[in-house]
């Protein structure tokens, strides 16, 4: 990661050593403040190099400085932060922060000073990848300034380069909850970082027999914190997320809902879970919706099952998306697909027909089951204002099958019909219990929420 922020800081902090005064004194070591005038020519010398950014001319009239006998305290403390200013110049931050670690043990920085020391030297060698260095002077300065949340993010980084995956991952945990609690939004680069975290780890419980490992599809090779990539190793992986994974990337949908992290989230993670018939039929609508369904196999599977539920209108619905997208009808498939599109054309002919008694049979039903049905047909056509009326008086009845089927209905009618404020209410009426629970989480954040 490059943190230029940081290296703009420290240049000017270079620049403006550059450009202090440096009184000169011919008296011995116990004039403290001024330098001796035996090194006072190649120090102004020096000064006036690094004003004019000649960072080579300013180093060789240090080092004529630096070898000079006799030097007091001062004399050396003011020569190495001269030396210092012309590293970060040159762009030697290892060089850099080694000065500057003398600087902060000279006993002549006050503590406001030894806090930007401190934290200068944890970006330099961060930037060098000295992440051994690194991590004991950010560790140093969390330990005075504990609630600070970009150098927290810095020892994470410099703990997951430093191959301590599982530090890292509590360190970025931790920060996440912070702010969640804070009432503020993680950023994206804390979650990036803890994606690619949960990639390694993923890869030691495999090595060991333990989790499903990585995608073969959705977000590829994880970018981490300032766009760096921390991989590029991501090949041949196994065609699962593990849960910890599949966590990270729900608070990615949750605060940066991009379609690359919905593809990853719901192709290569949830797709990929063993679920009931239904619960993956809602999270293949959820797919559609999203705009993320691409395979033809895809396409299929949703109309099949919206078949399969007495949801024809559903199944003509997709297998129209599907054709338009040339996702299906064009390929090796064709065939099938073409003889798909003519059966689901006949049974939406005929529910079709039959949706007058259907309704009437519903309003007049002692129990929500026929309601709920209706709704839901109602929905496969896009129909939505009828679909939620016919979902709500279902809902209100009551004593049937599965009742979160119907809610999981009315959230996306609801959604359909640009009431996302109903939509949210409807799918957080599902309980943490029921099997769509996790879907309809999603649904409600695909909701606006």
């Amino acid at each position: 990661m490059t943190n230029f922020r940081a290296l703009f800081t420290a240049l000017n902090l270079a620049v403006s050593i550059a450009a202090m005064s440096l009184p000169v004194s011919s008296v011995s070591a116990a004039d403290e403040g001024k330098v001796s005038t035996k090194i006072g020519k190649p120090m102004t010398d020096a000064q006036r190099a690094l004003q004019a950014k000649q960072w080579d001319q300013a180093l060789a009239r240090l080092r004529e400085a630096d070898a000079i006998g006799d030097k007091t305290a001062y004399d050396q403390f003011m020569i190495n932060q001269l030396y210092a200013a012309a590293y970060q110049g040159q762009k030697k931050y290892g060089e850099a922060a080694a000065v500057y670690e003398k600087l902060l043990e000279s006993g002549r920085l006050s503590d406001a000073q030894k806090d930007q020391y401190t934290k200068l030297i944890a970006q330099l060698y961060l930037q060098v990848k000295n992440n051994a260095k690194a991590t004991e002077y950010l560790e140093r300065w969390l330990k005075a300034h504990p609630n600070d949340p970009e150098m927290t993010a810095l020892l994470a980084q410099s703990q997951y380069q430093a191959g301590q995956f599982k530090r890292a991952m509590d360190t970025l945990t931790e920060l996440v909850k912070s702010s969640e609690r804070a009432g503020t939004r993680p950023k994206e680069d804390w979650l990036k970082l803890m994606y690619s975290i949960a990639f390694k780890l993923s890869d030691d419980r495999q090595s060991q027999g333990m989790e499903p490992g990585r995608p073969t599809q959705g977000m590829g090779s994880p970018s981490g914190m300032g766009g760096e990539d921390h991989d590029d190793d991501h090949r041949n992986e196994p065609n699962r997320l593990d849960p910890i994974t599949i966590d990270v990337l729900e608070k990615l949908v949750r605060y940066y809902p991009n379609p690359a992290y919905w593809q990853s989230l719901l192709l290569s993670g949830l797709k990929q879970q063993r679920m009931s018939d239904m619960s993956r039929f809602q999270l293949d609508r959820l797919v559609l919706s999203v705009g993320i369904m691409k395979n033809s196999n895809d396409f299929i599977e949703l109309a099949q099952l919206a078949r399969n539920f007495g949801l024809p209108g559903e199944a003509q619905r997709v297998l129209e998306k599907g054709y338009a997208a040339g996702a299906i009808g064009s390929g090796a498939g064709k065939d099938r697909e073409d003889r798909l599109k003519a059966a689901v054309a006949k049974e939406v002919e005929k529910q079709k027909s039959e949706l007058s008694g259907l309704e009437g049979r519903a309003r007049s039903a002692p129990t929500g089951q026929e309601d709920a049905m209706l709704g839901e047909i109602y929905l496969s056509y896009g129909q939505y204002p009828q679909a939620v009326e016919a979902l709500q008086r279902g809902i209100k009845k009551g004593n049937f099958k599965d009742p979160d089927r119907a809610r999981f209905a009315l959230g996306i009618a609801e959604y359909n019909n640009k009431h996302g404020d109903k939509a949210r209410a409807a799918f957080r009426q599902i309980p943490k219990s029921s099997e769509y629970s996790r879907i309809a989480e999603l649904w409600a954040l695909h909701a606006g929420g």
